[in-house]
């Protein structure tokens, strides 16, 4: 008998175990659901919190097709082969009414349609409308051609109606692949998260062994220029967050304010706090017309022996933002110098003819928004 009663004890604990251990695993299973479901409510949440965020600092408004000319001067269509002849030019004028909101058409097609039946399709004959960029409050125009015949199947008393009134309802689809840039709204959010600054550029020597005129620059207006100029450009990326894609970099030479030659660099990638130095020489010839004012101004620089050169360093770079990288910005510097006519002396050194060395020069940008602007 009491035998008995342990075993019933027994079994009797061993069932509150099963039970208890059950409860417990209801409920921490019931606690991670109810965690992914919490985790997933915020997320929603701060999803649309941020896309009501955006769209009362965008205000984003559709942009507007307007038809200011349609000209159709063929419009045949013979019963006996089912064939339509067209030949229609439509004019637009497309409006981007956004303050904030540029718009990028990659692709544009035209399709025309009668009775509900298309019978034309052509893309916009108007350039630059591939990859074309629409900016805030700006008004464009466009064309489109729809030239040719095709064989369609048409109401033919619906067509002698409308050929009798001279007038044809046609309808034109036009089917756009567009992107969107945040242009002054993402450019505010990466200055305070990237907290970037403007890349110094610097022409750091300059070695003039050539400059002359093969005539009297002060006689005549058509001189050819003779030039051979060693540059070293020092650039210096001073942030720690912004690494930068150089994909084309090109240097034009002007005297008095009329180019004389050009040179374009090899492409480079610049890191954080990084200090490059590219080397590059402007040579050749070419004519330059200088004004006749500018004739005093030659003689005066040809007596010194120091010549008045502007660089102009047309660039396209990319801006790398830790894994992120921007689309191309197109920014110039600017460099007015001061250069010394140099003769190689026996030992291969570089002395000047009228002394003096010249002074590192740092360049300005011709348009400094563009360098986080994209």
């Amino acid at each position: 008998m009491e035998d008995n009663n342990k075993e019933e004890a027994q079994l009797t604990t061993a069932a509150n175990h099963r039970r208890h251990g059950h409860n417990r695993t209801t409920r921490c299973c019931w606690c991670c659901f109810s965690l992914i479901w919490y985790l997933l409510i915020t997320i929603i949440v701060l999803v649309l919190l941020i896309i009501l965020v955006l769209y009362i600092l965008l205000q984003p408004r559709s942009f507007t097709f307007h038809v200011t000319q349609a000209n159709l001067t063929t419009f045949n269509y013979l019963n006996t082969t089912t064939v339509l002849h067209y030949n229609l030019v439509l004019n637009f004028t497309v409006h981007n009414p956004n303050n904030k909101l540029s718009i990028y058409f990659d692709e544009a097609r035209g399709h025309a349609l009668y009775q509900e039946t298309e019978f034309a399709a052509a893309t916009p004959l108007t350039a630059p409308w591939f990859s074309y960029l629409l900016y805030t409050k700006e008004r464009v125009p466009m064309s489109v051609v729809f030239s040719g015949n095709k064989l369609v199947a048409l109401d033919v008393d619906d067509f002698e109606g409308d050929n009798k009134r001279g007038i044809f309802g046609i309808d034109v689809k036009i089917y756009f692949l567009i992107r969107f840039r945040i242009g002054d709204v993402i450019a505010v959010l990466l200055y305070f998260i990237v907290r970037p600054n403007l890349v110094k550029f610097h022409v750091s020597n300059a070695v003039l062994t050539q400059f002359n005129f093969s005539s009297d620059a002060a006689a005549t207006n058509n001189n050819t220029l003779h030039y051979n100029l060693m540059l070293n450009f020092t650039i210096r990326n001073p942030n720690k967050r912004v690494g930068i894609y150089y994909d084309y970099i090109e240097a034009r030479g002007f005297y008095h304010d009329v180019g004389f030659g050009n040179v374009t660099m090899q492409p480079f990638f610049q890191g954080t706090k990084n200090t490059t130095v590219v080397a590059t020489t402007l040579k050749g010839e070419n004519e330059v017309v200088l004004g006749s004012d500018k004739g005093s101004k030659v003689e005066e620089e040809r007596g010194s022996g120091v010549y008045g050169i502007d660089l102009k360093v047309f660039m396209k770079v990319r801006f790398k933002f830790w894994f992120m990288k921007t689309g191309k910005v197109k920014p110039k510097a600017i460099c007015v110098l001061k250069v010394p006519l140099m003769t190689r002396s026996k030992n291969g050194t570089f002395t000047a003819e009228h002394g003096g060395a010249f002074q590192d020069t740092a360049c300005d940008w011709g348009y400094r928004w563009l360098w986080f602007h994209h």
